[in-house]
């Protein structure tokens, strides 16, 4: 007797959906990982990737201040890749500093605000173009004149250099910026200048940083830009970062799919005895073994047993003959049907 299959039990879909759902989530760590390693960003400055946006957490408080943008310590940040013409006055951008380095002397990735955007002429003799903040003043003629800027682009010959200063500070916080040369190679070449929310901050150094200060940004060292940040991404990031979550994440996983696997063995052979238990008490009584006598049905249950064995033996022989059967035929092109004859 060939006892029917059953529907599967709630706990057995369960345990198969949750495993297919650790396998999928693995996988796609795996390809964001890769996706990540092969960007070009993390190749120039080890800052992954995944389909233009990277994830970050704020690790200084350079960048710490009142405005909505501004990035407290800790916060996670997201940066954009975008084009150098989307840049403008007032954006906080990632970049590969020269200015401020680590302890081997190599420059590091950080964030700040652009104050000043240079760019060089696209043309040869054409004319070069800049923009400010629009809480700055801009001067072309050495400074006899000041304009207030808005924050749009203006032009101006290639071979003069500009003045710009903070309104607040007038007298403390005028600094010169010189246009990059014309280039074939890089024509309408950018530089952007930048400094942090925080002149306090701690990589200032005691007496904090001048008004003045600036991070000198080549287009060549531009990252991204920060387009949004949220303190619980921060968090998140931090955990993710931390030295034990890899291994948890791989563990914790394997885990749950070996004892999930483990349990459904068990359940599957507790059910397969009980099925064959089952059988043979049928059988015992269909014979008129008295199931008072033990060792009367002893000896009938080990010879039914046996039987069970050997007729499941032969079934499994059976569909593995007929598998390779129709494999040879599909082989053969052979589209007929072959008939049962077990």
């Amino acid at each position: 007797m060939k006892a029917m299959k059953g529907k599967k039990s709630v706990g057995k879909i369960f345990s198969d959906v949750f495993s297919y759902l650790l396998v999928a989530v693995m996988l796609f760590l795996i390809g964001c990982q890769i996706v990540m390693f092969r960007s070009d960003t993390y190749q120039k400055f080890g800052v992954p990737s995944i389909f233009g946006y990277s994830l970050m957490q704020v690790a200084t408080d350079s960048m710490v201040g009142d405005a909505s943008d501004s990035l407290p310590v800790h916060t996670g940040a997201i940066m954009k890749q975008v084009s150098l013409t989307d840049v403008a006055p007032h954006d906080v951008i990632t970049f590969r500093s020269e200015q401020v380095k680590n302890g081997l002397g190599e420059g590091v990735v950080v964030s700040h605000r652009v104050f000043e955007v240079m760019r060089a002429p696209t043309k040869e003799g054409g004319e070069a173009s800049f923009a400010a903040k629009n809480d700055e003043e801009y001067s072309i003629d050495g400074g006899s004149t000041w304009v207030l800027s808005d924050g749009s682009t203006q032009y101006a010959s290639a071979t003069i250099t500009i003045r710009f200063r903070l309104v607040n500070d007038r007298d403390n916080s005028v600094v010169s910026h010189a246009f990059p040369n014309y280039s074939s190679d890089t024509p309408g070449f950018f530089n952007f200048y930048t400094c942090g929310d925080n002149l306090e901050a701690e990589t200032c150094g005691e007496g904090g940083c001048p008004d003045t200060y600036r991070d000198v940004v080549k287009q060549s060292n531009f990252i991204g830009k920060i387009v949004a940040h949220n303190d619980a991404l921060g968090w998140l990031l931090g955990v993710v970062m931390s030295t034990w979550f890899i291994p948890i994440a791989c563990l914790v996983p394997l885990f749950l799919i070996v004892t999930f696997s483990g349990i459904d063995l068990i359940k599957a052979g507790k059910k397969e005895k009980d099925d064959e238990d089952r059988e043979v008490l049928l059988a015992a009584n269909k014979a008129g073994v008295d199931l008072n006598d033990e060792r009367a049905f002893y000896l009938f249950s080990e010879k039914e047993r046996f039987k069970i064995q050997v007729r499941e033996e032969i079934e499994k022989t059976k569909a593995e003959q007929k598998k390779q059967l129709l494999k040879e035929m599909k082989k053969k092109g052979n589209a007929g049907k072959m008939e049962d004859v077990s």
